[in-house]
């Protein structure tokens, strides 16, 4: 609690001073794109909410001298940051992000593999299956980048993506609570405190969106603490808001390009839900309410 109450004010009044700059000086801001129709309105909203959350998480991994986290951070904040400047010539290019994004994945993989091994539990089922030197793969590709895409992919509404994100840490809370792992335990802490600040200002009308400076960054770093816990498979089961919109745009892609029909009105799903009339609110309120089952699920799964 001590550390949730200083992280999350220190977030808070670092973003409400993010937003007065952006909107003083008028630097990088939101631009919808074109398709987004129905999101002009949101044109001009300051953007970047990830370097708030960085910046107020950076005290933190100076203090404990947490490299592997620090690291990962300010490269999933570095890569998002210039994702974010450019966007209006397309961002980056999408197979130097995929290869860095991986690159990063399986660097840390690589870290867990050494450290531990390359065992994986498979919950439900109740199995370890050893992937030996193929869990760099796993890791640094399907774990790594599935959650990045699914965090990003997510992040299309106010507020929507950051509560998910709040439920996922929660999950790591107290499985490194019961785990042991005292300094995940403190960081979760930490983050969520982070995370709720920005919240604040990020819930419908967004004041500050997260940009891909966040979502990449959060991505990398959530990736990252179910990887070192070694509770990848549970990313499915608490992460399934970000795997439901991965599908939905998976599904999306193949049935344009294979029967020249979509199945959704826009992907990802969200989107779907808004162009058939309902509330951007009530979309968000559902995501919200499907994150806490899921967590719920997750931890009952755990604790079997």
């Amino acid at each position: 609690m001590y550390y949730f109450s200083i992280y999350f004010f220190t977030a808070l009044i670092i973003t409400i001073i993010f937003i007065k700059i952006r909107l003083k000086k008028n630097p990088s801001k939101e631009s919808i794109k074109e398709f987004l129709s129905h999101h002009h309105h949101k044109n001009g909203t300051p953007n970047q909410g990830g370097v708030c959350m960085f910046l107020a998480l950076l005290p933190f991994f100076l203090l404990t001298k947490n490299y592997i986290l620090l690291s990962v951070s300010t490269i999933g904040l570095v890569l998002g940051f210039l994702d974010d400047g450019q966007k209006s010539k397309g961002g980056l290019n999408n197979k130097l992000r995929i290869f860095l994004w991986s690159l990063t994945g399986m660097s840390l993989a690589f870290y867990r593999y050494y450290t531990y091994g390359g065992q994986v539990y498979i919950p439900i089922i109740n199995i370890f299956l050893d992937l030996k030197y193929f869990y760099v793969i796993f890791g640094g590709v399907f774990v790594y980048l599935g959650t990045i895409n699914g965090v990003n992919m997510t992040d299309g509404l106010d507020g929507m993506v950051t509560f998910p994100l709040i439920t996922n840490i929660l999950f790591i809370s107290i499985v490194s609570f019961f785990t042991a792992h005292r300094e995940i335990f403190i960081f979760s802490g930490s983050i969520l405190g982070v995370l709720m600040g920005f919240l604040y200002m990020n819930i419908h009308k967004a004041k500050i969106f997260m940009g891909d400076s966040g979502s990449v960054f959060l991505g990398m770093l959530l990736a990252s603490l179910f990887i070192l816990l070694r509770i990848e498979f549970f990313l499915l089961i608490t992460g399934m808001v970000f795997v439901v919109n991965i599908l939905s745009s998976f599904l999306q892609v193949v049935s344009i390009r294979y029967y020249k029909k979509p199945i959704f009105k826009m992907a990802p799903i969200h989107h779907h839900f808004e162009l058939l009339g309902h509330k951007e609110t009530s979309i968000v309120f559902y995501v919200w309410w499907w994150s806490l089952i899921f967590l719920f699920l997750g931890l009952f799964i755990w604790f079997l």
